[in-house]
């Protein structure tokens, strides 16, 4: 690990050279093709830069413990103390930077609003022959253009009548989430198919996560936007066991420009 750190600075110069060391084999191939010769610096410089490759390679490997130096020369002996030093100080902060992205990387990407959802209410009473559902979940969502809000309207489960055209097994069932959507921003609210929508479900006492079979988008199939200033409605399809118990739903949008939202079911 240490080594690896040490060697940062070599591994960047050498990444930059071997882009030099391209150009220099192309154009030797059509010196050689007119002279018959490989020119004499053109291969200095490319078995220059394979001996400090290979000077790393076996540094790192641990063939010998001397630092390789900054050189192509074949005489080139070890790398001064300061030099070594100077790397291990460069590779030590570059190393803490990518760590540090990282780790934003990883808050950002995890930043989910969560919201917890009465799953019987989201699914509707039956009233005088008609089901009604009761909206839940309001968000507003962080866009690039501006603000998107979304409402968990409802949900159809089963509901098989509403894609006739899916076809299912005697063990299956159709569970459709639709969500209300106000586009604040100055750009499209962009949804871009089926790896948004992910629902986790309990099946025989083990839990799964699913993608959606299908996603319409303001009326048209995913991937699809609701253009600035528009309402609108996302709808995403499931297929599922038919004794699966929805446990909770990632909804991770295009617009969104953190993590998206979860929502749990009780």
């Amino acid at each position: 690990m240490w080594k690896g750190i040490l060697l940062v600075p070599h591994f960047v110069v050498l990444s930059l050279l071997q882009v030099a060391v391209a150009v220099v084999v192309f154009l030797s191939w059509w010196a050689i093709l007119f002279t018959g010769r490989y020119p004499r610096g053109m291969f200095g410089f490319v078995t220059g830069i394979t001996r400090w490759h290979l000077r790393v390679l076996g540094y790192f490997a641990s063939f010998n413990d001397r630092f390789p130096p900054f050189a192509l020369s074949a005489n080139a002996g070890p790398a001064s103390k300061s030099t070594t030093v100077v790397s291990g100080l460069v590779g030590g902060l570059a190393t803490s930077g990518l760590v540090a992205l990282i780790v934003v990387a990883a808050a950002t990407a995890s930043d989910v609003r969560t919201e917890t959802i009465d799953y019987a209410r989201l699914r509707g009473v039956t009233a005088g022959g008609l089901t009604t559902h009761v909206a839940q979940g309001a968000v507003s969502v962080d866009a690039r253009g501006g603000r998107i809000e979304l409402l968990l309207a409802g949900v159809d489960d089963p509901g098989d009548r509403l894609v006739p055209l899916l076809t299912l097994n005697r063990a299956e069932r159709v569970i459709v989430f639709e969500w209300a959507v106000r586009n604040f921003s100055a750009t499209g609210a962009h949804v871009a198919g089926t790896d948004d929508e992910r629902l986790t479900i309990q099946v025989a006492g083990s839990t799964r996560t699913s993608s959606a079979e299908l996603v319409v988008v303001g009326g048209q199939m995913a991937p699809g936007s609701i253009k600035a200033g528009d309402d609108g409605k996302i709808l995403a399809v499931f297929i599922l066991p038919v004794d699966a118990r929805p446990v909770a739903l990632r909804f991770t949008p295009d617009f969104a420009a953190r993590g998206g939202v979860l929502y749990e079911f009780r």
